[in-house]
This record gives C-alpha cells, structure tokens and sequence, in this order.
C-alpha cells in the first residue's frame, strides 16, 4: 500500500489541474512526466522527486480525463433538428411545461450519446421505450454561475453529453423490456402517482 503522503499527492495534483491557468499541451506533460521520472530514478532516495513525479501525474490524468469528457459531448456548432434513434433510460419528470428525460441516442452516423431530452406536447415516454425522433441539440455548456445551477458542471458530473428538445415527429421502434428494475420503478411510480391522486 502506498504511504498516505503519496495518495495525497496524487489527489493533489488532481486539484491543482483544476487552478491551472491554462491546460499546457500534452507533449508538455510528457517531458515532464519524463524529466522527473529520470531524477526520481537517479536520486531513489530523494521523497520529494517522487512527490513532484505523483503531483504531475495527478494533474496530467485529470486534465486527460477532462478532455476526454468535453471531446464526447454535443458539438457546439450544431443548430438544426437532427434525426436520433433514442431509448429512455430513466423515468421522465413532467411539469405543467414538459417531461424531461435521460435517453441513450444514437445519430445517422452511428455515433452514440447521453442526451438530456425535453418534450414540450407533454406526450408519454415509456423507460425502456425505444424512439426514432427529430431533435434540436446542443451542447451543455452555460454562463459561470457561482452561486446558482451551473449545467455544465451537472452535465460532466453525470456524463451527460448533451441536451435538447424533441420535435413533434415521433415513431416508436419498440416498448422495452417487460422485465428490469426500470420497468418496475416505472410500475411503482405509476402506482403511486393514482394513489397520489
């Protein structure tokens, strides 16, 4: 097990990529990596270098891990309706507005998504269900906001890679598993909701 001072480095390092006022490229981070590792090597007994070589490597995963997580996301440059093939994973959250809910999409060129969808005709999404649709997208990124919801944050936290609103076309592919624990969440909320009522 490593001793407690080399996880705390690496934890560190993990959140001073986050006060970096700028991300440096990863060649950057490779010669870096690279020139502490050759001192750590040389001077085994020297703690620090191994501390410095744990502080950069924090750094460089979080920051690797970050991009990775923004590269999956909705392109900003997208405005128009785009065809989806969806599934609903997740049970939908309807107000007097819309239902909302989390879907698993995948575009005409095959590639797949974590989408945050709205529905503003208020129509029934079945969990499970799986849908062919027209949506308007885009990517969940929002104004700073220090003291209120901040969507980007939120998005990343919970992998998802976009968010939109359905157009009025929609043709349903298939109605989902019988079986499950999201069918049956969906049952007890449906039960609920009449006693509720």
């Amino acid at each position: 097990m490593l001793p407690w001072r080399w996880s705390a480095a690496w934890v560190l390092g993990v959140a001073e990529s986050f006060a970096l006022p700028f991300v440096p490229p990863a060649g950057a981070w490779l010669v870096l990596g690279a020139s502490l590792a050759v001192l750590a090597f040389w001077r085994r007994r020297c703690v620090w270098l191994w501390l410095a070589l744990l502080l950069c490597a924090g750094a460089a995963y979080a920051v690797w891990h970050m991009e990775r997580q923004l590269a999956r996301q909705w392109p900003l440059v997208r405005t128009a309706p785009v065809s989806l093939t969806i599934r609903v994973v997740d049970l939908p959250q309807a107000d007097d507005r819309r239902v909302r809910f989390l879907a698993e999409a995948r575009d005409e060129q095959g590639r797949q998504w974590r989408l945050q969808l709205a529905d503003y005709q208020l129509r029934d999404w079945p969990a499970g269900s799986v849908w062919r649709v027209q949506a308007r997208l885009r990517a969940p990124v929002g104004e700073v906001n220090r003291t209120g919801f901040n969507r980007e944050a939120w998005a990343l936290r919970n992998g998802i890679d976009g968010t939109g609103t359905l157009g009025k076309a929609r043709q349903q592919l298939a109605m989902g598993d019988r079986l499950g624990l999201l069918p049956l969440r969906a049952a007890a909320a449906g039960s609920w909701q009449r006693v509720a009522a």
